[in-house]
């Protein structure tokens, strides 16, 4: 079964990569120059669905499969060729199925990178070699942000048992870049477009993915509240905090570090009340038990009362 995957997997960035280096001449010919404007859009968009579609079924192959160093490695050479989808040919750059392509190569990279159930440090220590250089490089735009944080998270899990580096300095700058490009500004516009609302399993894999990148964030850089100082990043967690599973996993583990987050909402409060109160809500509507969770510990909360003069 896992080779066949594989076989399937090589298909589809095949066929990603003949759409990324496809061009069309644009050539007028006599007699529909008035409709050849619109046969080349209309081309591009089919070409941009298809691209959308392609990669959607890799990020759930990847998912449910490690993805070999060397497809990933051209993955992102492709990305980075078409500039994450922003390069093209008779589309606006800001387009709503260019956005897709953008958001949908963001969502494969972050899935691919994921952390959290990862049981090889070899395969691990291959993906680091193919990628640091070109990934490092990526530093110049919005979307590169998600690219470098989740870089960050996954060369500190690689060398997580080498004791001889000084992991804060050396990867603590990936994150560094990452937080000057806006990174959670982009995650929470991403992950609140209209393709991340149609409940998806793609849509439900990147908001985990998303949870579990904070979780270690925290984990590895939220000791005095700092995480919680950048911009979005409270609207960001609140937002994956609307799935039910994920609301349900953040009730029960008192132990997960992504709680430090609730923490700094809670002393923020009652002076700004928006990060403890979008966090409440959240909860509140994800499910039954979240909401009843939410409600006993805003019950637990102090009341503050004017002193008098």
């Amino acid at each position: 079964v896992g080779s066949e995957m594989c076989i399937r997997d090589s298909s589809y960035i095949d066929q990603f990569e003949s759409l990324v280096k496809d061009v069309q001449q644009a050539k007028f010919h006599s007699g529909d120059i008035f409709n050849s404007s619109q046969k080349f859009t209309a081309w591009s968009e089919r070409k941009h669905r298809e691209m959308n579609e392609i990669l959607q079924i890799i990020a759930m192959t990847c998912h449910f499969e490690r993805i070999k160093p060397d497809e990933l490695m051209k993955l992102v050479e492709l990305f980075k060729l078409h500039s994450f989808g922003k390069q093209n040919q008779f589309l606006s750059p800001t387009s709503e199925l260019v956005q897709k392509v953008t958001y949908n190569e963001i969502t494969l990279l972050m899935i691919s990178l994921s952390t959290t159930s990862l049981d090889s440090f070899e395969w691990m220590t291959q993906v680091v070699g193919k990628l640091d250089e070109p990934i490092i490089a990526m530093h110049h735009y919005p979307e590169h942000g998600p690219i470098l944080l989740s870089w960050m998270l996954f060369k500190f899990a690689a060398k997580s048992n080498d004791t001889t580096t000084d992991h804060y300095a050396n990867y603590g700058k990936l994150g560094s870049r990452a937080v000057q490009l806006n990174v959670f500004d982009f995650l929470y516009k991403m992950v609140t477009s209209r393709m991340f609302k149609d409940n998806s399993l793609v849509a439900k894999i990147t908001a985990r993915c998303i949870y579990d990148n904070l979780s270690f964030l925290c984990e590895l850089f939220n000791s005095d509240g700092s995480v919680s100082t950048h911009p979005k990043v409270f609207e960001l967690f609140s937002e994956v905090l609307k799935s039910p599973a994920i609301a349900k996993d953040f009730c029960k583990s008192e132990d997960n570090p992504i709680r430090s987050l609730m923490n700094s909402a809670m002393e923020k409060f009652p002076f700004d009340f928006t990060p403890l109160s979008i966090i409440s809500q959240s909860l509140a509507t994800a499910s039954k038990a979240s909401h009843k969770w939410v409600l006993e510990f805003i019950q637990s909360l102090p009341v503050y009362t004017e002193q008098p003069t």
